[in-house]
């Protein structure tokens, strides 16, 4: 009897986790806006990657970022607004910190 209880509960248990990861994925992939194919924060990351020397010309994947931040206009303003609002742990804050030093 005790090994029926124990074998319904790890069942219950196991379906809570893949339930609460099914959902977790599913809140994150919408809660921000995509542009054919790739988030918001993807197309963020590439345009701020790039790197400008002087008067050079601005970088092909630099405009298709702009582009895409365009794109989803309006929609992209609860998802940045969500960005500018989070905060770094103190772990991180300590690996930024200790990057500038070098």
């Amino acid at each position: 009897m005790v090994v029926k209880h124990r074998r319904t509960l790890i069942v219950s248990l196991v379906v809570l986790v893949i339930a609460g990861t099914a959902v977790g994925t599913y809140w994150r992939r919408w809660s921000e806006p995509w542009y054919e194919g790739r988030s918001l924060r993807s197309w963020l990351e590439e345009g701020v990657s790039v790197r400008f020397d002087g008067d050079q010309e601005v970088a092909p994947s630099t405009k298709a970022s702009e582009e895409a931040v365009r794109h989803m206009g309006t929609n992209a303003i609860p998802a940045l607004l969500r960005m500018f609002r989070a905060e770094d742990s103190r772990l991180t804050q300590k690996l930024i910190a200790l990057q500038n030093e070098f």
